[in-house]
């Protein structure tokens, strides 16, 4: 994510689980992505391209009403 168009690492923390289909959202909009889940708590990991991408994946999570806990994004 920076003027050069390379792509960024973020890593996105949600409370409680993910829907399924949301997840396949997920990998469809974004490709591959690694999900951990918990009792508590469900970490996404992948790479986003632009600040756009960022706020879209955000918005999926919100959409279906889940706490973001930490978004975390640094350049690869």
């Amino acid at each position: 994510m920076n003027r050069h168009g390379s792509a960024a690492r973020y890593q996105l923390a949600v409370s409680g689980a993910l829907p399924e289909s949301l997840v396949e959202e997920i990998r469809r909009r974004f490709g591959e992505v690694s999900v951990r889940s918990c009792a508590r708590e469900t970490v996404i990991e992948g790479l986003v391209t632009d600040h756009a991408a960022v706020r879209a994946l955000a918005n999926l999570v919100w959409d279906v009403g889940s706490e973001v806990r930490l978004l975390h994004v640094a350049a690869e």
